[in-house]
């Protein structure tokens, strides 16, 4: 950073946005450096959060790659096109969810937790036998 610094300038290093970001992430370095040399008794797990944004260096690569700007054009056209598609399967499991909850519910009950003997003669859905695992009786 301070290489790229003396040689272009404060002025011409400071226009570029991704300059900035690098020299506040090296200034973040430093400053849990300090915490750890003084042995302070905080939990620096923000700062090396912070770390995880030196990722976005690789972007960086898209402005002068012209195949990888074509490539995320591409991918971005895609994901709005599969959001309308999943938007419409969301509300069809939710469609076909309800109408099993409707048929379903309280439709098989046992008598005791191993699941052998099913309840006859008593009116299902009272709460009065075991229920197998994957049911339609408890809401979402």
């Amino acid at each position: 950073m301070l290489v790229k610094l003396c040689g272009l300038g404060f002025n011409k290093y400071v226009i570029d946005n991704f300059n900035v970001l690098e020299a506040g992430l090296v200034a973040f370095g430093f400053v849990e450096e300090v915490f750890l040399l003084v042995n302070l008794e905080m939990n620096s797990g923000g700062f090396s959060a912070l770390r995880a944004l030196r990722l976005l260096r690789v972007i960086r690569l898209v402005r002068s790659w012209k195949k990888l700007q074509e490539l995320i054009a591409r991918l971005e056209e895609s994901i709005k096109e599969i959001g309308t598609f999943s938007i419409l399967l969301l509300i069809s499991i939710l469609i076909f969810l309800l109408l099993g909850r409707e048929l379903f519910a309280y439709q098989v009950q046992f008598e005791s937790e191993d699941l052998e003997k099913p309840l006859t003669g008593i009116k299902l859905g009272q709460d009065k036998g075991f229920s197998p695992r994957a049911n339609f009786d408890k809401p979402f």
